[in-house]
């Protein structure tokens, strides 16, 4: 689930990219970077954008690095959990063989 939120994340940013790409061929009939009160605008609010998409693609790997923290934590449970019968059986053997 937090994967496919990353890179539903990633495929937006990459989507708006052409959205960004400004005409800068003044023999195209294009305008130059910063003459233009529309390229501005432009720019302006695919940063805004890109800045949007940059927080949710943080928060999304913050709760994988929690989730994958939390997974840590449940192996080692488990891990301890399955050492105590081993230890149990151990100790009957132990005694067993002593009677």
């Amino acid at each position: 689930m937090q994967r496919e939120m990353l890179d539903d994340r990633i495929d937006q940013i990459q989507k708006r990219d052409h959205c960004l790409q400004i005409d800068c061929d003044p023999s195209a009939g294009g305008s130059r970077p910063g003459r233009s009160p529309a390229n501005i605008q432009l720019v302006a609010a695919g940063s805004s954008q890109i800045s949007v998409h940059l927080g949710g693609v943080s928060t999304t790997a913050a709760a994988t690095g929690a989730a994958a923290s939390d997974e840590r934590v449940d192996v080692r449970e488990l891990d301890d959990q399955s050492q105590t019968p081993l230890r149990t059986v151990d100790d009957f053997l132990i005694k067993l063989c002593a009677a």
